[in-house]
């Protein structure tokens, strides 16, 4: 079985440089494009609309910070969650406590020996707030009389739920993570090798004049600016 190989970006620039540089690349074969067309037909039509579509694609393509950003969104949706699965609880203890003072066993019942390992831990605490919808269900006519209504045992169990939903969300996303990522460097790569070939042709067609010539040159990365500083002394 072959072994899945990551895919590496083909350049060294700026994913913005580099986008920039093939809608440029663009224009210039457009301009060109009887010379291009003469040297290779290939440089047809067809060709600049696959191109065209190729740098849109990676345009639309989520970058590593919009990734981020939808990481980070999940992330605070699942503990908003949380947080009003907590909140509940500490609510519909107070009513479970006047309903049954002193119960040791209808706690139980209730999951206060496992609260403290449920509460900072997503799928333990979609458990939880399960079981203590089914133990408000099974005391509700006891719960009831203590001025705990049916529609707050309701909120426990859509809060279950609400949380399981956006516990399910955040594991999705952070499983295909990987894949954005591959994807988006794929188009970007796609770009690159398309303008590899305008350049590679427009070098070669234009090798006689300067000035169009230097249309023709792939983007690389800035040197580091010279400096007056001596180097250090040598021990």
């Amino acid at each position: 079985m072959r072994k899945a190989v990551e895919e590496k970006r083909l350049f060294h620039v700026a994913d913005s440089l580099m986008i920039e540089a093939a809608k440029d690349k663009k224009g210039f074969l457009l301009e060109d494009k009887t010379k291009f067309e003469s040297f290779d037909p290939s440089f047809s039509d067809s060709f600049l609309e696959e191109y065209g579509n190729a740098i849109s694609l990676a345009e639309a393509a989520p970058d590593d910070e919009e990734v981020m950003g939808m990481s980070v969104s999940y992330t605070t949706a699942v503990e908003e969650k949380m947080k009003l699965c907590r909140d509940k609880f500490q609510a519909t203890k107070y009513f479970i406590d006047k309903a049954f003072p002193g119960d040791s066993g209808k706690q139980i019942e209730f999951g206060y020996r496992d609260y403290d390992k449920a509460r900072n831990v997503q799928d333990k605490m979609v458990l939880f707030m399960k079981g203590l919808n089914k133990a408000c269900l099974k005391y509700k006519a006891k719960l009831n009389e203590v001025h705990f209504a049916d529609e707050k045992i309701a909120e426990i169990e859509l809060l279950a739920v609400e949380l399981d939903e956006a516990n399910q969300a955040q594991n999705q996303f952070n499983n295909n993570r990987p894949t954005f990522t591959q994807d988006h460097v794929k188009k970007l790569n796609a770009v690159w090798a398309g303008m590899g070939k305008i350049c590679e042709a427009g070098k070669i067609i234009f090798a006689s004049d300067y000035a169009k010539l230097q249309r023709y040159n792939l983007p690389e990365v800035a040197s580091a600016p010279k400096t007056d500083v001596p180097p250090p002394p040598q021990s």
